[in-house]
């Protein structure tokens, strides 16, 4: 009999891509110098430097910029962003700050998930993870041109980012992001935005428990070099993610959801997002082998982790992926009572992510 299998994914799934929170405002910074220098008054006349020609892209590029400093700086005084979004949430005062730091966010991660930003990297990441693409690699249908994910693998991840869908990509060459996402049954997305689409528990999914940061931007002319400079190229590209952060429609930012959001309290927030969550019960519900890659289970995803685990099934055979595997095995044992200690096995490599010996592939 064929196993249902769920990996749960937290932020070291991504981290060969993707700062690490003390990385942060690091990156933030760079992006704040790309831009800041390419839009310097005292450069606008002068031909020989790499700077917006526009006044809009000019004026675009200075409130993003500013927006980051801020962004930078209030990240510092925390542990980590997340925590500070759930206080930005909680103080009613500021929820216009928590909507503001989405957008920063949504821009920073367009920035960083493109070849173009990645580079600037100097090669100390991957564009996308490699993980991803060797998994992709392992699970997708043998037969040559099938290409389909097996229906029995999905994921649920509290990570924002859509590194999955590019690195599914190297594969379906001609998709967009957004056709992939359909094709995947990836949850919030553009296709599951509409009401009462219908979710088919039968086929490969990805989850998104705090939804997805960059949901309709067009990533894909900048996920490889065009025919212009490098220069002009990276120009370019700063200007229209400036352009998009300065008109970005509110349903982008909307699908941008943590999962604590209550859409009955909080009205920017994505009306579905309880829909999102029973999915992912369901999903937990129905595995048989779970494995946990990269996720720390922090205090303030509590609850809904209790949610999930609470309908876990106590023969559930999980695995756990990170270089502190043994202390997160200790947390679930201590945390959850729906699963039994010796149904759960810690390994420390995380080079390539971890495929469960009863995986049919």
């Amino acid at each position: 009999m064929v196993k249902n299998i769920t990996y749960l994914l937290g932020a070291g799934a991504s981290a060969n891509c993707l700062p690490v929170i003390d990385e942060m405002p690091k990156r933030l910074n760079i992006l704040k110098a790309e831009l800041n220098i390419r839009s310097k008054a005292v450069f606008v006349n002068n031909p020989g430097n790499d700077v917006f020609a526009g006044e809009d892209d000019i004026s675009n590029a200075r409130t993003l910029v500013a927006d980051l400093e801020w962004l930078s700086g209030e990240i510092q005084k925390h542990k980590t962003v997340d925590t500070l979004a759930k206080k930005f949430y909680l103080i009613k005062s500021k929820n216009a700050d928590l909507k503001k730091l989405k957008k920063v966010l949504i821009a920073y991660f367009i920035y960083e998930q493109t070849k173009i930003g990645g580079e600037i990297n100097s090669g100390a990441k991957e564009v996308p993870d490699k993980r991803y693409d060797s998994l992709i690699a392992t699970i997708i249908d043998k037969k040559i041109g099938n290409l389909n994910l097996p229906t029995n693998f999905k994921i649920i991840t509290w990570n924002y980012d859509l590194q999955f869908e590019i690195a599914y990509k190297e594969y379906l060459h001609e998709m967009s992001i957004n056709d992939i996402q359909k094709k995947i049954q990836a949850i919030p997305s553009t296709e599951f935005i509409k009401r009462n689409t219908f979710f088919d528990y039968n086929k490969f999914s990805i989850v998104r428990l705090n939804g997805v940061a960059g949901l309709k931007i067009d990533l894909e002319g900048h996920l490889k070099r065009g025919s212009k400079t490098e220069k002009d190229d990276l120009k370019d590209f700063l200007a229209s993610i400036a352009r998009y952060y300065c008109n970005m429609p509110d349903d982008d930012i909307r699908v941008f959801n943590y999962s604590w959001e209550n859409p009955d309290d909080y009205s920017d927030t994505y009306e579905e997002t309880n829909t999102v969550k029973k999915i992912a019960k369901e999903i937990m519900r129905a595995t048989d082998i779970l494995v946990i890659i990269g996720y720390s289970f922090p205090v303030f995803n509590r609850s809904v982790d209790k949610e999930l685990f609470g309908t876990l099934n106590r023969q559930t055979q999980i695995y756990i992926q990170d270089k502190n595997a043994n202390e997160i095995q200790k947390l679930i044992i201590e945390s959850f009572n729906t699963v039994f200690p010796d149904r759960i096995k810690a390994y420390n490599l995380v080079n390539q992510f971890f495929i469960p010996p009863e995986a049919d592939i």
